[in-house]
């Protein structure tokens, strides 16, 4: 995996977040349509750093939240390079439950949460990122 350390990785609205079912990482039908798209815009841009961050909702354990998001950011690592996405640029991590885009405590909420975002850093610096 690539090296992430001390960088700082930001969103771009080309690059769709994909949502999992309910304790699960195998990725549904959209989520392979919505990487699809985002591996084309990744492969059109090579100077690229990606970063795929594994999330979950707020139920389970930390550590079997944090061990799930590894998984999701795995899986879409894993699809990426099946895409020909260069796995030398993609590194993972997993924040588990710590990060919820939604905090309410209904279904909705939930699956918001349980995704598997992909960021980006440039050795030149762009415009339309954003971070986190």
């Amino acid at each position: 995996e690539a090296d992430i350390r001390g960088k700082q990785f930001g969103r771009t609205p080309q690059l769709q977040a994909v949502q999992f079912d309910y304790d699960l990482y195998e990725l549904s039908r959209a989520a392979r349509i919505a990487l699809r798209d985002n591996s084309a815009y990744l492969k059109g841009h090579p100077d690229l750093e990606i970063l795929i961050e594994g999330h979950c909702d707020e139920r389970g354990t930390t550590e079997y939240n944090l061990a799930l998001g590894q998984n999701r950011a795995k899986a879409v690592r894993d699809y990426y390079i099946r895409l020909g996405v260069p796995a030398r640029a993609i590194a993972t991590i997993s924040f588990g439950e710590e990060q919820p885009v939604c905090k309410d405590a209904d279904e909705k909420c939930w699956l918001e949460n349980r995704r598997a975002a992909t960021k980006i850093r440039s050795q030149v610096s762009s415009s339309s990122l954003t971070p986190n």
